[in-house]
């Protein structure tokens, strides 16, 4: 929910309607050309997104669950967010989801890189990596 809001705030300040990026993430279900014909859907852009966005992070959780430190962590998220920014925008987007190549390219490139850092925020000391160092010597939480 917190990009949906950043993206669509950021949708308005370029002078587009807000709800926009729903109404593009739409048409991976309603087709390419809802967008032009007017049958792209807000509520199922928002419903798409946000599913897409558990699946994403449930996918992330299950590549990274045998890396061992927090910083490869840090770099997994990073590398994961730009991996899907990729994915998503450069090559579906270009054969076959054309609405994607509508949005502010730079911006979704750093909206992906946060999300793929927050993903790895959120796995920061769990399992193996419990009481692992965080930020410069900061140690996490230890287990009980």
């Amino acid at each position: 929910m917190l990009f949906a809001g950043a993206t669509m705030w950021f949708t308005t300040s370029i002078g587009k309607p807000a709800n926009t990026p729903l109404l593009v993430i739409s048409t991976l279900v309603k087709g390419d050309d809802a967008m032009m014909n007017g049958s792209a859907s807000a509520p199922v852009g928002l419903a798409l997104h946000m599913a897409l966005s558990v699946l994403f992070g449930a996918v992330f959780v299950a590549l990274v669950s045998r890396l061992r430190t927090n910083g490869a962590l840090a770099f997994a998220g990073l590398v994961y967010g730009g991996l899907l920014y990729i994915v998503n925008f450069q090559i579906l987007g270009r054969a076959a989801f054309h609405a994607f190549l509508m949005p502010d390219q730079p911006f979704e490139v750093v909206v992906h890189l946060v999300f793929g850092a927050l993903l790895a925020l959120a796995s920061f000391n769990s399992g193996i990596r419990r009481g692992g160092r965080l930020l410069g010597g900061l140690r996490g939480v230890e287990p009980r």
